[in-house]
C-alpha cells in the first residue's frame, strides 16, 4: 500500500468523526472485543476444567449470553482475527494464513531457509505490504461503526500492517514490517505489560462521551509461557508438568488482565452501556514436556483447535443464560453487533452481506443445524488463490462432524465423528456411515466448493 494511500486513509479517520457525531451518537452502547489468543474450549473454570481458575470470566459468563458451542472457522490467530473483525470467512477475506509467500530471491538461498531471518529483509517486506490487500477491501467492525459516530482503538494482536488499515481510529501497533511489525509490535505489550493504554482509552472516552469500539487482543495466554511467580507457584502444585504449569498460569494471568478491563469499565461508569463480545482466536493443547501446542489442537479442524465459547454481554438488555445446545461462530458476532446496535440502513446493508447471525435472535438460532470451516496452511502458498493453501474444511451438522482433507493432502480421508458421544473424536464413523460422509460432503461442496477439491 503507498504512503499516499496510508496518509488519505488516517486523514479520513481523523476527521470523519467530527462530521459523522451525531446528538444520538452519546446514547449508543460502546462495543469491546475481547479476544483470548491460544487457549483451549474447556480451559477456564466455567467450562469445568478442574484446575485452572477464571474468576473474572466466570463473572463475565454469568452476565452474558454464553454459548458453550462456539467455533472458529480457522484455528490459526492471523485469518481468525480477520475473520472475527470483518464477519467473512478466511477464503472470503483472502487472509489464509500467518505468513505469505517468500520471494524468489529468498527461496533461491537454499532448502534449509531461516525464515525468522528474512522477515525484515527489503523483499519480504514488500510481499508482506503487497498481501494488505485483502486487508483493505474488507469491510471491518470498525469502518461500520465509524459512521455512526464511533472512536475505535486497537490494542494486542494485529496482523494488517498499521491500525488504519483496519479502520481504528488509534491503537498500539506501528506495523512497520521493517522493523518488528509482524503480528503486533507494541501492542502485544498489553496485558503482559500493564493496562496503561486502555484504561487511558477508556477514561477518555468516558469523560467525551463518545461511543467506542475496543479491540483487546492480548498475546494472553500464548507462548511465552513466563507467568507471574505467583501464578507460577499456584500451579506447580497441582500438575507434575512445568510447561502444563506454566500454560495453566498463563491462563489465569488472562483472566486476571480481563478483570482490569472490566473494573475499569465499571470505574468510568461505562458498564451498563457497554456490550462485551468474548471469544478466542484457535485452541491450544499443551505438550507435557515442553511449552508447545499438541496434535489436534491449533492449526487443526478437530474440536481442540476450532471450538470456543463465544459470550455475549450487555447488562440489562441481553438476558444471562447458558446456551450448550445452539451453534455459534466468530463469523457472528460482526452480525449480532450490528443487530444490537438498533435500525440503521448502513449497518443493516453489511450485515446483509455477511454469512454470520445475529447470535440473540432466538428464531434464527434455533433454525441453525449446521457450521462450517476451513483449515489453510501457516505459511501462505498463493497471493490470491486460498485454495492453494486448503488443507481441510470442516462441517457439523447437529451432532455431527465432518472432516475432509483437501485434495493436496495425499493419503487422508474424511473422518467423521458423533460430538456428543465423542467430544474428543476418538472414533471415526466415517467407514460405517458412509451415505452421512457424501451427504456432509454435498453440504461443503454447495458452501465452499476450491478447484483443489
Amino acid at each position: 500500500m503507498s504512503l499516499l494511500r496510508c496518509f488519505c486513509i488516517s486523514l479520513v479517520l481523523l476527521v470523519a468523526p467530527l462530521f459523522n457525531q451525531s446528538p444520538a451518537a452519546e446514547n449508543r452502547p460502546n462495543v469491546v472485543f475481547i479476544l483470548s489468543d491460544d487457549q483451549a474450549w474447556g480451559d477456564y473454570s466455567f467450562m469445568g476444567h478442574p484446575s485452572i481458575e477464571t474468576p473474572r470470566l466466570d463473572e463475565l459468563a454469568a452476565r452474558s449470553a454464553t454459548f458453550t458451542r462456539g467455533y472458529v472457522p480457522d484455528s490459526l490467530c492471523r485469518p481468525s482475527l480477520a475473520t472475527i473483525i470483518s464477519g467473512l470467512y478466511p477464503h472470503q477475506h483472502g487472509i489464509v494464513g500467518n505468513d505469505p509467500p517468500l520471494p524468489e530471491a529468498i527461496i533461491k538461498g537454499g532448502k534449509n531457509i531461516n525464515r525468522g531471518a528474512h522477515y525484515r529483509s527489503p523483499q519480504y517486506v514488500a510481499v508482506r505490504n503487497q498481501y494488505l490487500r485483502h486487508a483493505t477491501t474488507m469491510q471491518t467492525l470498525p469502518e461500520m461503526l465509524s459512521p455512526l459516530g464511533y472512536r475505535s482503538m486497537q490494542s494486542g494482536k494485529w496482523w494488517e500492517g498499521g491500525v488504519a488499515v483496519g479502520g481504528f481510529d488509534e491503537g498500539m501497533t506501528v506495523g512497520d514490517f521493517s522493523k518488528n511489525g509482524r503480528h503486533g509490535d507494541d501492542g502485544l505489550k498489553i496485558g503482559r505489560d500493564g493496562m496503561e493504554p486502555v484504561l487511558e482509552f477508556l477514561s477518555r472516552s468516558a469523560d467525551s462521551k463518545q461511543p467506542f469500539f475496543l479491540w483487546y487482543a492480548p498475546m494472553l495466554p500464548h507462548t511465552p509461557h513466563d507467568p507471574p511467580a505467583d501464578l507460577l507457584a499456584k500451579y506447580q502444585a497441582r500438575t507434575d508438568s512445568m510447561a502444563i504449569a506454566k500454560y495453566w498460569a498463563n491462563c489465569e494471568r488472562f483472566d486476571q488482565s480481563c478483570g482490569q478491563l472490566i473494573d475499569a469499565l465499571d470505574d468510568n461508569g461505562l458498564t451498563d452501556n457497554t456490550i462485551i463480545m468474548y471469544v478466542t482466536d484457535n485452541g491450544w493443547i499443551n505438550q507435557v514436556h515442553e511449552s508447545a501446542y499438541a496434535p489436534r489442537s491449533k492449526r487443526s479442524p478437530n474440536e481442540g483447535g476450532t471450538r470456543t465459547p463465544i459470550m455475549v454481554c450487555w447488562p440489562g438488555k441481553i438476558t444471562p443464560r447458558l446456551d450448550t445446545t445452539h451453534l455459534a461462530s466468530s463469523i457472528d458476532m460482526v452480525p449480532t453487533i450490528c443487530s444490537l446496535l438498533g435500525p440503521n440502513e448502513g449497518l443493516e446493508k453489511a450485515a446483509a452481506g455477511l454469512p454470520g447471525i445475529n447470535l440473540l435472535d432466538e428464531s434464527v438460532i434455533a433454525k441453525r443445524d449446521t457450521l462450517y470451516g476451513e483449515i489453510f496452511e501457516h505459511d501462505i502458498v498463493a497471493m490470491d488463490d486460498p485454495a492453494a493453501s486448503l488443507m481441510y474444511r470442516w462441517v457439523i451438522e447437529g451432532n455431527y462432524k465432518l472432516i475432509d482433507p483437501s485434495s493436496r493432502l495425499a493419503g487422508e480421508s474424511p473422518q467423521l465423528y458423533r460430538l456428543d458421544e465423542d467430544p474428543a473424536e476418538d472414533h471415526d464413523l466415517a467407514g460405517v456411515d458412509p451415505d452421512r460422509v457424501a451427504r456432509l460432503t454435498a453440504k461443503l461442496d454447495a458452501w465452499y466448493a476450491p478447484p483443489t477439491r
